[in-house]
């Protein structure tokens, strides 16, 4: 649910300013005003803003993360797999492409459990 996630990650930078001793009440609007509106475009974030932060380094092409993404002059999103340790953008046959914007990919749905 995206409003549950833009409420994490407001609480994540106040709690990582909290730890650091420089919360800042004025600091901490501007970004939960930077939070809401990178959500409100749809969680696209734009290459030149930044990259897919990767916890580890893959060591085979296979293990690099997905992620959704538009590519340049493309009329369609489309998934592609990235790679951190050369900052391309590439599909299962290896073919690098031009992304400009990525996100990450939606959870898998859910149905509703019933109560019984």
């Amino acid at each position: 649910m995206q409003e549950l996630e833009i409420l994490e990650e407001m609480e994540q930078y106040r709690r990582r300013a909290a730890e650091n001793g420089d919360f800042n009440v004025a600091a901490a609007h501007e970004k939960d005003m930077n939070i809401i509106r990178k959500h409100m475009n749809d969680v696209w974030i734009p290459v030149e803003e930044r990259l897919p932060e990767i916890s580890r380094t893959p060591e085979e092409d296979d293990e690099c993360p997905e992620f959704n993404v538009t590519i340049r002059r493309a009329e369609e999103v489309t998934t592609l797999k990235y790679s951190p340790a050369d900052d391309t953008w590439f599909d299962d046959n290896g073919y690098v492409y031009d992304v400009i914007a990525w996100r990450p990919l939606p959870e898998p749905y859910r149905p509703e459990r019933s109560e019984t």
